[in-house]
């Protein structure tokens, strides 16, 4: 399911996201989920948004 807005981030990662990795982990959890649309599983589908919407943020970090 596509994220709406940062509350949407789950919790658990939102609390160690700034307000800027926050808008770069919801775009790329975003793109990812509607690029996996192939994937018949939802929560594959998600933990691999999740996956590459971590990714993003951190690179922002370094």
């Amino acid at each position: 399911m596509l994220l709406k807005g940062p509350q949407d981030i789950p919790e658990s990662i939102r609390n160690h996201l700034s307000q800027n990795e926050q808008s770069v982990f919801l775009e790329a959890y975003n793109n990812a989920w509607s690029e996996a649309q192939s994937e018949s599983d939802p929560k594959v589908r998600r933990d691999r948004a999740i996956q590459i919407a971590l990714q993003a943020a951190r690179w922002l970090k370094s």
